[in-house]
């Protein structure tokens, strides 16, 4: 029976030293929630300095640009602009505002002119230039010299050098919108009496049609 006693005694100590182990032992903590991520900063625009065309139509003109580039900005970043790129401008000056927007709706905005001018343009392309040696583009032309070093010249016309072809380059350089329809006749002609140019210049007349 002391045996028994014993070892009943014996087992009941050993369980509830079990059990009070087993409620002092260190228990493992939660770690913390990871941070949230980083919020990008807000989106902003960088627009150009401006655009400027220039037409014939008294209505204006359409233009394109590029849509200005966006940085920062969370998640996708959307960017439109008023007026948009491809819309007919009238002529003068047209403000163009552009606005990004994030997923959190936060926005950048920008913006930049867009200027359209009317081009001057002639009621008149077609031009008669009768005259002369001088219209005709003769010039003088150094041939050699004497022997007392006076130089010996002679007249000779170049064309490029005519006083209507560089009229019409001028025109062409003003008038860019008509440069393919000008036209300027050269209808000089050196050593000519005036009696003679009279019918001349009705036959230039009815040729050109100036």
């Amino acid at each position: 029976m002391s045996f028994v006693k014993y070892w009943a005694v014996g087992s009941a100590l050993a369980v509830t030293l079990a059990l009070s182990a087993a409620c002092s032992s260190p228990t493992t903590p939660t770690p913390p929630p990871p941070p949230p991520p980083p919020v990008a900063a807000p989106p902003t625009l960088t627009c150009t300095e401006g655009v400027s065309r220039a037409t014939v139509n008294a209505s204006g003109m359409a233009v394109s640009f590029d849509t200005p580039p966006v940085k920062d900005g969370q998640g996708s970043v959307s960017v439109e602009c008023a007026p948009p790129s491809g819309e007919t401008f009238p002529i003068g000056t047209t403000e163009v505002k552009c606005t990004a927007t994030d997923s959190l709706n936060r926005k950048g905005e920008c913006s930049f002119n867009v200027t359209v001018s009317k081009l001057a343009q002639l009621s008149k392309t077609r031009y008669l230039a009768f005259g002369d040696s001088i219209t005709a583009g003769e010039v003088t032309f150094p041939v050699g010299s004497t022997q007392f070093g006076a130089a010996i010249t002679k007249q000779v016309v170049v064309p490029s050098a005519a006083y209507p072809t560089i009229l019409l380059k001028t025109l062409q350089g003003r008038y860019a919108s008509q440069a393919d329809a000008m036209i300027v006749a050269n209808y000089g002609l050196g050593g000519e009496k005036a009696v003679n140019a009279r019918d001349r210049f009705f036959q230039a007349l009815n040729i050109v049609r100036p």
